[in-house]
């Protein structure tokens, strides 16, 4: 998933909760507002990375299925 994405993820999978976490985290001084188009183009991309690698993967899975954990 990171390789496609060409980034490294931190999940926290939080197994107690029914939320899952995938981030991506990187550096930015979001007080300088000069760097503000960079830095939405950055998260602009990043989504259009996460929609493409995960559409698919969302598309089969069960959410009918009783996970019972948390409602």
């Amino acid at each position: 998933m990171e390789k496609e994405l060409r980034a490294e993820l931190v999940w926290d999978p939080h197994p107690e909760k029914r939320d899952k976490i995938i981030a991506m985290y990187r550096e930015a001084n979001l007080e300088s507002r000069k760097g503000w188009p960079v830095h939405l183009d950055g998260m602009a991309d990043v989504i259009r990375r996460f929609r493409n690698a995960f559409r698919g993967r969302m598309r089969t899975l069960d959410l009918t299925a009783d996970s019972g954990g948390e409602d």
